[in-house]
């Protein structure tokens, strides 16, 4: 789905003259406030530098304009894309270009040839599933596929982990269209010298500098070149030919945006493998592994890649990886090696694996091998390889793995020397390294943890890469064997290449780029600054943290400062397809909508980088604004960051100093007023019927008038009330949402008759003479958290005696049950634990398997679609649901792979979020809804997604108790 722009122009108050510029030459977003700055200082590394503004340009000319308007006015420019970079390629003071918004288009696609033209912003996984129905796919498969663009990767000479078998970045890419930092644009691609086909002016200029500078340092180059699987430090001149065709896109390749813009990328594709086995390869030790992968290289697998004990003991924490653990990790190994094999044939690959686990038992580790042939199980044990950064950083602790030495490579035969060395080196300055990645090429990323805010851990960090570099070069290795140069590994240039090299790199810099406009601020791969400059440093001595005092409880973290500090950067919130996260960035792909844009702007203002607290809640709540809570980022985030959580902290902190709006009381308040709700119905009635009704509620509630409204129904659930006596035999406590109780019963009265089908007693646990009970949820929406607090703590002191006379509360709308097992602990942490909150799916389910639940449904042929709730999905719960509608017999459930619904309760009514909204929803559920028969019934559990889903489709999607229930005698 394409991008669409939501957000008003920002203030151009204060507007440079540079701003100003720009904004009258230029259709893409011109973004220069402090908050956007903000956003755009850090990348993935440990650096934070404030660029002078951000500018996204529309297409291939604006890029132009925006780097002639840069030029004139003495600024530097730095291209970005997935802003994924590890050693600081992407920050700087200069004009940040953001191709990743609207540079992504793809061209020229030749099956024959395997080769198509890509814009900078393309991301990977999107360019293999436009490839994929032609049987081909671009090899280079970096961890961060799901956001890095082509761009990036070509500039930074990604390599990803099956360089055993198709190389790198630099060995894939056929030809560049660049834009030169005078505004010239030219294409490189391979040339014969000997030919009488001359190449054009300028390109000719720059081929015959390099040949120049190749043949004067040829002698160097073969003395002090690393001879190893991977190096993409400096200037690529070893591939320069003086004499003899070579490509002169080479040198642009691993460049870092230092040489030339990238207009359009030409790539050799490969031919998708028909068939992949893996290898899970169990150790004691870590170092038997690292003396077993030498072995491991020589049986020509595509990748042999590490896990060590730190990721597999984190993983078992974090949810979306610990329930994968158990298929493919057998008792308590010290570290995996992932084995793959691919090819054509089935029957090669199998013997493949065969003669894997023999010499894993010639390495003295016998039936140490779990063969993983299945798609489904590579694809989970791809997904913890891949998240291997994201794993590591999210240790809660002061102490961080931070990224500086992590690119080291060495020739795989040294690689356990080599880390047996680095373990002494960490243990003499007190820490510990995380490894895990590629030591089928020796390269392994290795983590020191280190708290940088603490002067003698800034120090161990100089001392530590001293000694790291000095490593590299005694076992014949380099110290920058993928992530590239950027700052944390340029200043170390002289040590790795030598002096004459050195030069050789300053001159091609000078050659491509006479002025210093390409990412010069500091600059990268020549004349770079020390790698622990504290002015460039994230964790600054001169940092004033603000003392908040929050309404939520964020001990778990340390402090809500800490856990924004969760963010690592990485980017896995800026995936566009899989999963749920995060649908304000799939909609609009604005950096300010992505979780990693909204923790970087509140860390920031926490720091007191952006001044006084107060002075900052308009921008706070401008960036959470279309944050719809799916707390998707709770499970897929692997960090951990909860932004739903901060939202409504956010909130509470606005609310409490500016008191909630009139729309935000009025909802919120629903649980109190709702049970008035029938003698309102006639005028919502009335209201769905009037558009001049409609469009004067939406211009003094901001209620959507294009939304109807949903109706109070005639006669509200009201459950058999008892009073508990200390006995809960056979009773279920149906816990009724206020949506549930006044707006669908029907749902309540099909799960009370389903529960009584099974053999339970219903009771509704609401106290007589009290009004129904409440999690609170309206009231955290509007961060009302106090309303809230009293809300949770009645209700729960009301199911107390019932829960632990063994009585289960099962609930039927995922957002308000799971609110039990999430906020519940930050608000009431005294009354948090052992509330046996379920989803009637949960109940369900966990009846069957227990051999309790009796339930006498009819068959049923044919299929459902299911569509999860956010919430379901963020607590791993939509199996269940698929799983307790398989107690039709007959029935084929088939989940509707989608995001968020766009509708988040109150959110899709709201005029203001009426087009954001939609645009969720169309991404994937509505097609997918419109497209399925009219026969085929659709279940969704949460009230907004059945909302959505009959104003979007005119469907009527169901409740799973309904569904059931419908199967019954």
């Amino acid at each position: 789905m394409a991008a669409i722009t939501l957000r008003p122009p920002a203030s151009r108050i204060g507007d440079s003259r540079l701003a100003q510029k720009l904004r009258r030459n230029l259709r893409g977003e011109v973004l220069f406030s402090p908050a956007d700055r903000a956003r755009y200082a850090t990348d993935a590394s440990i650096y934070h530098i404030e660029p002078v503004g951000v500018v996204c340009p529309r297409d291939l000319d604006e890029l132009a304009t925006a780097l002639a308007i840069a030029r004139e006015e003495g600024v530097s420019v730095i291209a970005r894309g997935g802003g994924t970079s590890q050693a600081g390629q992407t920050v700087g003071r200069s004009l940040i270009l953001d191709c990743s918004r609207w540079l992504t288009g793809i061209h020229d696609l030749d099956p024959e040839a395997r080769t198509v033209w890509v814009e900078p912003g393309v991301v990977l996984d999107e360019l293999n599933r436009f490839l994929k129905p032609h049987g081909l796919f671009y090899p280079v498969d970096v961890s961060t596929a799901s956001r890095a663009t082509l761009g990036g990767m070509t500039a930074n000479n990604a390599c990803g982990s099956r360089s055993l078998a198709y190389g790198v970045s630099i060995d894939n890419v056929r030809a560049i269209e660049a834009l030169l930092a005078d505004g010239t644009v030219c294409r490189f691609g391979p040339l014969d010298p000997s030919s009488d086909v001359a190449a054009p002016g300028p390109v000719r200029r720059l081929v015959e500098g390099l040949a120049a500078i190749a043949a004067e340092v040829r002698e160097e180059i073969e003395a002090r070149w690393p001879c190893t699987a991977r190096q993409v430090g400096g200037y690529a001149l070893d591939r320069i030919a003086p004499e003899g065709p070579f490509n002169p896109a080479s040198i642009l390749v691993g460049s870092e945006g230092t040489l030339a813009l990238f207009r359009k990328i030409r790539l050799q594709l490969h031919p998708l493998p028909a068939h992949r086995v893996l290898g899970v390869c169990h150790f004691p030790d870590f170092g038997s592994a690292m003396r077993a992968a030498p072995r491991l290289v020589e049986l020509d697998p595509t990748c042999v890649e590490l896990v060590d004990r730190t990721i597999l003991e984190l993983a078992r924490t974090i949810p979306a990886f610990a329930e994968s653990l158990p298929k493919f990790v057998r008792g308590a190994p010290d570290c995996l090696l992932l084995v793959e094999f691919a090819g054509e044939e089935l029957a090669p690959l199998e013997r493949a694996l065969a003669r894997l686990d023999e010499a894993m038992a010639a390495l003295g580790h016998p039936e140490a091998v779990v063969e993983a042939t299945t798609p489904a199980l590579q694809a989970e044990i791809a997904n913890l390889r891949t998240a291997g950064l994201n794993i590591v950083m999210s240790m809660r602790s002061a102490g961080k793995p931070v990224s500086f030495i992590e690119d080291c490579t060495v020739p795989v035969e040294r690689l356990a020397e080599y880390t047996a060395a680095l373990e002494e080196l960490f243990a003499r300055h007190g820490t510990r390294g995380t490894w895990y990645a590629h030591a089928g090429a020796g390269c392994l990323h290795v983590r020191p943890v280190l708290n940088l805010r603490l002067d003698k851990d800034r120090k161990a960090l100089r001392a530590i890469a001293e000694e790291a570099v000095e490593l590299v070069r005694r076992f014949k290795g380099t110290h920058s064997g993928e992530h590239g140069d950027g700052i944390v590994r340029s200043e170390w240039h002289e040590r790795v290449f030598g002096p004459a090299l050195v030069h050789a790199f300053e001159r091609v810099k000078d050659l491509f780029d006479p002025e210093g406009v390409l990412n010069t601020a500091p600059s990268k791969i020549v004349r770079a600054p020390k790698m622990d400059d504290p002015t460039l440093l994230r964790w600054r001595e001169d940092d004033r943290p603000i003392t908040l005092r929050t309404g939520l409880d964020w001990s778990a973290w340390g402090g809500l400062l800490a856990a924004t500090e969760m963010c690592n950067n990485n980017g896995a919130c800026r995936a566009l397809a899989g999963g749920v996260m995060c649908p304000s960035y799939r909609a609009t792909r604005e950096e300010a909508q992505v979780t990693r844009g909204r923790a970087n702007l509140l860390r920031d203002v926490l720091l007191g980088r952006l001044g006084p607290w107060e002075a900052n809640l308009d921008a706070l709540e401008a960036a959470l604004e279309l944050c719809v809570s799916c707390k998707a980022c709770r499970r897929e985030c692997p960090t951990g960051i909860d932004m739903a959580r901060m939202k409504i902290e956010l909130r509470h902190q606005r609310r409490a100093s500016r008191g909630p709006r009139a729309r935000e009381r009025l909802i919120a308040h629903l649980p109190r007023w709702g049970r008035f709700g029938p003698l309102l119905d006639p005028l919502l009635a009335l209201r769905n019927r009037s558009p001049w009704l409609a469009r004067l509620g939406e211009r003094s509630l901001g209620i959507a008038a294009e939304r109807p409204l949903p109706r109070f129904a005639r006669a509200p659930w009201r459950g058999t009330r008892l009073r508990p006596n200390g006995s809960a035999d056979g009773v279920v406590l149906l816990f009724a949402d206020c949506f549930t109780r006044w707006f669908e019963p029907e749902n309540a009265r099909a799960a009370e008759r389903l529960l009584g089908a099974a053999g339970r007693r219903v009771v509704d646990p609401t106290p007589e003479g009290e009004r129904p009970l409440c999690c609170g949820r309206t009231y955290l929406a509007a961060g009302m958290l106090e309303e809230a607090r009293a809300e949770l703590a009645r209700t729960v002191d009301a199911l107390r005696p019932w829960f632990e006379a063994g009585a289960p509360v099962v609930g039927l709308e995922p957002s308000c049950v799971l609110t039990f097992r999430d906020e519940l602990e930050a608000l009431v942490p005294d009354r948090a634990s052992a509330v046996p909150a379920r989803l009637l799916s949960e109940f369900l389910v966990e009846e069957r398997r227990a051999g309790r639940l009796a339930l006498p449904l009819r068959p049923r042929a044919g299929r459902v679609l299911v569509h999860g709730h956010c919430h379901e999905k963020a607590f791993g719960l939509v199996p269940s649901l698929s799983e307790a509608l398989r107690l039709v017999p007959g029935i084929a459930v088939e989940p509707i792979t989608s995001s968020c619904c766009g509708m988040a309760g109150a959110f899709g009514y709201e005029a203001e979020h009426l087009r954001i909204s939609r645009a969720m929803a169309e991404a994937d559920l509505l097609p997918a809804v419109r497209s399925a028969p009219a026969d085929v019934p659709i279940v969704a559990c949460g009230t907004s997604c059945r909302q959505q889903i009959r104003d979007g489709t005119g469907r009527e999607a169901v409740h799973l108790a309904r569904f059931l229930v419908e199967a019954l005698p």
